[in-house]
């Protein structure tokens, strides 16, 4: 993770337990890693996790957010933007770009939703993550929020 070092041990800890988290809703066994994802540890030891996922040529770009700095839940944002892929030959002037339009979940976007899906389904996964429920806020092509709701809250 391209993040600072926490600057202390309570640091470390809330980021293991945010990791720990995460990585538990994605049903992982170990703590999963995000390459390149930028990690903001707050004054109160919340965190803000912020990845720009890589997807392949067919899917629109994409960008990972999970806000861990409300009492009462987690938000979790995947957006969705138009990428233009180059051509393959760039010799040409003539050459055709393609943009990926925004108009279905795709890729990372598809992982979360389906993620989200099985955390609403499955009462053993939300109790081992400790979460309450999980609501869709919002849900465009563009944009998704859920916010997961604590089980008891959070503790400082």
């Amino acid at each position: 993770m391209d993040a600072t070092a926490p600057a202390s041990d309570v640091e470390a800890v809330a980021v293991n337990k945010f990791k720990q988290r995460i990585s538990t809703i994605f049903k992982s066994k170990a703590t999963i890693e995000f390459p390149g994802a930028s990690l903001k540890v707050t004054a109160d030891k919340s965190c803000i996790l912020r990845w720009k996922t890589r997807q392949d040529d067919s899917c629109p770009g994409h960008i990972m957010e999970w806000d861990d700095t409300s009492p009462d839940y987690i938000k979790v944002t995947s957006f969705q933007y138009p990428k233009t892929i180059p051509p393959r030959n760039s010799e040409s002037r003539r050459a055709v770009c393609f943009k990926i339009p925004v108009r279905k979940d795709c890729g990372m976007r598809r992982v979360m939703s389906l993620t989200m899906t099985d955390l609403v389904a499955d009462g053993v996964l939300r109790d081992k993550a400790g979460i309450k429920s999980v609501e869709l806020i919002q849900k465009t092509p563009q944009k998704a929020i859920w916010h997961l709701v604590r089980v008891e809250e959070k503790q400082g």
